[in-house]
């Protein structure tokens, strides 16, 4: 067996324990709301389009903002594709959130830098946003939980008409109806331990959890 091979078979149980544990955790409080803080790693974005790519702080972009590395948005154009999140079935979610950071160059058209919403299942695009509120950077809080309308796998996907623009750190905080068996049910779904292939690398997303 080769190194791939074997490092591919160490993630996947990796995911596979990570995902048990979880729901042996919330079995011990059935009755209660759940709320998750899902990671999206920022490899495991699909990047399409000449004018978008990987780029370092050490860029010195947007006025150093940005810490860690982020999606950078040229001139030119291009959109940025998230991996497909695990089946949502909307009437077990109570509320979701969407967390990232993003800057962009001042004077930037109010057109020009957009997030969205979309769902891969029924292919259609539930909830877009320009964003133009601050050039020197911001953290970025948005309510999807009503743009989840129908069952299917989402995408929080992001796009440039033109405009240079940075963006990382997305984190989607997800809170579940107080039902013990769905809420072990979403877990088994892979929204734990989310493994993700992207460029020959395994990877996986973390995912945090507290019960109120």
């Amino acid at each position: 067996m080769s190194n791939n091979q074997l490092m591919r078979k160490a993630t996947l149980t990796a995911s596979f324990v990570g995902i048990v544990g979880l729901s042996s955790l919330l079995s011990v409080k059935a009755s209660h709301a759940a709320t998750f803080d899902v990671n999206i790693p920022l490899l495991s974005y699909t990047l399409e389009g000449d004018g978008v790519s990987i780029a370092s702080p050490d860029d010195q972009l947007f006025d150093n903002f940005f810490t860690d590395d982020f999606i950078l948005f040229g001139t030119e154009g291009g959109t940025a594709i998230s991996v497909n999140s695990p089946f949502i079935e909307p009437n077990r979610l109570k509320s979701v959130f969407a967390h990232f950071d993003y800057a962009f160059v001042a004077g930037l058209d109010p057109n020009e830098f957009q997030v969205s919403l979309f769902n891969d299942t029924e292919k259609e695009t539930t909830f877009s946003k320009f964003l133009f509120e601050s050039s020197t950077g911001m953290t970025k809080s948005i309510d999807l939980t009503s743009f989840y309308t129908k069952e299917g796998n989402y995408q929080l996907n992001f796009s440039s008409f033109g405009g240079q623009a940075g963006v990382n750190n997305f984190v989607i905080k997800i809170e579940t109806v107080p039902e013990p068996t769905t809420t072990i049910g979403l877990l088994a779904l892979g929204i734990g331990a989310v493994t993700l292939k992207h460029k020959g690398k395994i990877r996986l997303g973390v995912l945090s959890k507290s019960a109120s």
